[in-house]
């Protein structure tokens, strides 16, 4: 780090570093070893006229930072975020003489200004490290006002810093160094999303999906070359494992069932295939889960689901195909999902999962004997994504969000302890996992999104400008009577509900506090704000004055997402309970009281019609006990009952996104991924026969939500990257043992 002229280098070779992120570099730097606080990052680097842009700006600051020095969140070698406090320089810092510090007479591209930031705050003995007994910390006093005499200090920088980095005291151990965990990513294609490492961690078997049609790659971890094993638009896959020897590469797949007719989940077989390519030998049909071998390699377990039946069943088979057993059976909608055999041959674990409550993790005797139970309490959580034992049984790794988060995290649950303990905590997901034999490596497919807030007037996305430029996340996009937007924006250490103008002026913070506020909506009087608010896997709707004054909950103790205001400011509408993505609807009045169930079936993301007759809903009929059916966009009274019209909808549409009528109660608009583009569709609703057509032709950077202005003139959208990556994780055994 060269102060004096505000640079970043790599063995010799100037990093890309600039702005905000070079100067919270610059004071972390000073402080090594130590938390240095947000609120000195925001007094020294952040003017007092953009202090509401100051957490999703730090945010920005930090992630670009961490992406010039190639570190992570999760497993930081340089900086570590120290929740709701701030951050810490990991690394020893060791000075350079004050001759050396011009490594280059190549001009710098930084501002005069900044670089005066830079080498003016170096030489400040009033930021000593706390630990100096003969020179405590003073406060930091506003870099801003020190540019005047910047010129005069510039020699004396680079002395005054060396002899701090000497007389500092010894940094100690943090927990994430004591870990050894690196973290390297993989894949830079943005496109992977399943991946399984070999036994003896050599290779990597992943999928690639181009524009909907999905591929299978593998790659040499040592060499990074990859090499095509399956061409695009052949399967649709759905797990992925190697077998223990290392030979075989099993996969869970599905083919289209007819031309142009798309992927089904209900028609998956289990393939085999040689570790280096070859043809798919389907083994089994009729497969719910990926597999996971027992330990001798002889046998694998699975989940099948019986749509008859309505059961969920947890599956043994021979490799040899001919022999087959069934060790538990659940009535649906609860169901089995991400077997797991444990290293010493005796237990199962899987997700014991449900539409309409949190996740658990259960076990079961591999010789059929029936449920273990575990020696800990069986705590519920949220919704599982994949589960891996440690190798040496001590526990599981799991794949999971919490109730209140809206990113999957890798958890370690001890075992039988049952102590639960987060590995990673920032804004990626993490969505799969796969350990080597020893479990002293891992991958997970990372998935990171960044997103800004846009807004075209009167639907013209020609015309559209961008309202916010920090690559932030945001949610819950909706807007107030008189023409402001509302919204939740998210940080490492908290999410809470902002209000602007439609011109992204006039910012302003509306909750405060410990919990995670998201799907912010306000009131048709413009009286009320309603939201969720989050904590300790809990998330019930709140309601607030306009301004976020005068807290009061409306529910209690639930699991509460997609609210909706009734034009007549009567009722909220919302779904619930459940951690995925099928909940129920339900409805309670503005000011609290009982809770009143409106369908049985699974039907998220409920969107009022104008008029306050209609509730539109993605739905599962007949099949709403069962993950492997397609919703249909359903129609339904606002009484509740069975939907009066229903309308297909294609496998690529983005259910997450929710649903908004047009302001006329004619159509109703959602986001569909088709062909690779997000964009915006309509239904018309009472014309019949009529199809649904885009209304938006975006290209390149993904929809997240959408909302229309109450009068239908203006369209806010969240639009920006949602990249899916491989990652690997090596020494992790180091932490967990």
């Amino acid at each position: 780090m060269d102060f004096r002229r505000g640079e970043l280098r790599k063995e010799g070779n100037r990093v890309k570093l600039q702005g905000q992120p070079l100067l919270v570099l610059s004071m972390l730097l000073q402080h090594p070893g130590e938390v240095v606080t947000r609120e000195e990052l925001r007094h020294q680097i952040w003017p007092q006229d953009t202090f509401v842009d100051f957490d999703t700006g730090l945010y920005t600051a930090v992630k670009k930072l961490r992406l010039a020095l190639n570190d992570t969140a999760g497993d930081p070698r340089f900086i570590e975020t120290v929740s709701r406090r701030g951050y810490r320089f990991l690394m020893e810092v060791e000075p350079v003489e004050s001759v050396q510090l011009a490594l280059s007479t190549q001009q710098s591209a930084i501002s005069p200004a900044t670089s005066a930031l830079l080498a003016t705050s170096a030489a400040l003995p009033g930021t000593m490290p706390v630990g100096r007994a003969e020179a405590p910390r003073q406060t930091r006093r506003g870099v801003h006002l020190l540019i005047g005499i910047a010129v005069s200090t510039v020699c004396l920088a680079g002395l005054v810093f060396t002899w701090w980095l000497r007389s500092r005291p010894p940094k100690h151990e943090t927990a994430s160094e004591l870990a050894g965990w690196k973290m390297s990513r993989l894949t830079t294609l943005g496109n992977c999303y399943d991946a399984a490492i070999s036994p003896n961690g050599e290779f990597v078997a992943y999928v690639r999906d181009d524009r909907g049609k999905q591929s299978l790659w593998l790659r040499q971890v040592a060499t990074g070359s990859d090499s095509r094993l399956l061409a695009a638009g052949q399967y649709r896959y759905w797990g992925i494992t190697f077998s223990p020897d290392g030979e075989y590469i099993y996969y869970v797949a599905s083919r289209p069932a007819a031309a142009g007719v798309g992927f089904a989940r209900q028609n998956t077989a289990l393939y085999r295939m040689a570790l280096l390519g070859g043809p798919g030998i389907k083994l089994k049909e009729k497969l719910d889960s990926p597999v996971s071998f027992s330990p001798d390699g002889r046998q694998y377990t699975f989940v099948r689901e019986d749509s008859i039946r309505h059961e969920s069943a947890l599956m043994v088979a021979g490799v040899d195909g001919d022999t087959e057993k069934q060790l538990a059976t659940s009535q649906l909608p609860d169901y089995f999902d991400f077997p797991s055999w444990s290293p010493d041959g005796k237990t199962i674990a899987c997700a014991g999962a449900s539409f309409r409550r949190p996740s658990r993790i259960v076990f079961y005797a591999s010789d059929g004997s029936g449920e273990r139970q575990p020696p800990f309490s069986s705590s519920d959580w949220g919704h599982i994504r994949k589960i891996e034992w440690i190798k040496d049984g001590t526990g599981l790794l799991i794949a999971m969000k919490n109730r209140q988060a809206e990113d999957y995290q890798l958890w370690r649950l001890s075992y039988p302890a049952g102590e639960m303990r987060r590995v990673t905590n920032d804004l990626n997901s993490y969505v799969r996992l796969s350990a080597t034999a020893g479990t002293d490596a891992l991958v997970t497919v990372q998935e990171t999104t960044a997103a800004n807030i846009w807004l075209a007037p009167s639907g013209n996305t020609a015309s559209a400008r961008e309202l916010t430029s920090d690559s932030g996340r945001y949610s819950g996009l909706s807007w107030t009577p008189d023409g402001r937007i509302v919204y939740a924006a998210e940080t490492p250490e908290d999410s809470n509900v902002w209000t602007m103008d439609a011109d992204g002026n006039n910012r302003k913070q509306l909750t405060r506090g410990t919990r995670f506020y998201h799907h912010p909506v306000v009131s048709p009087d413009g009286r009320y704000l309603f939201f969720n608010a989050c904590q300790d896997n809990d998330c019930d709707i709140w309601r607030t004055d306009r301004d976020g004054a005068h807290p009061k909950t409306l529910t209690h103790g639930s699991h509460v997402r997609d609210l909706q205001c009734t034009p007549d400011g009567k009722w909220i509408i919302y779904t619930s309970p459940g951690s995925d993505q099928w909940s129920t609807l339900w409805k309670i009045s503005v000011e609290g009281g009982d809770s009143v169930q409106l369908s049985k079936n699974l039907a998220p993301w409920a969107a009022i019609s104008p008029n306050g007759h209609w509730i539109a809903c993605f739905y599962l009929g007949g099949q709403a006990d069962t993950q492997t059916g397609q919703p249909v966009l359903a129609v339904i009274p606002v009484q509740g009952g069975h939907p009066q019209r229903t309308f297909a909808v294609s496998p690529t549409v983005n259910f997450l996104a929710g649903l908004q009528w047009t302001s006329d109660g004619k159509a109703i608009t959602y986001l569909d991924d088709r062909d690779g583009s997000s964009n915006i569709w309509s239904q018309p609703v009472f014309d019949k026969g009529r199809r649904s057509t885009p209304v938006t032709d975006f290209k390149g950077d993904k929809l997240f939500e959408f909302a229309w202005s109450r009068d239908g003139d203006q369209l806010v959208y969240l639009r920006g990257i949602d990249n899916s990556d491989i990652v690997l994780v090596k020494n992790f055994g180091k932490g967990n043992k």
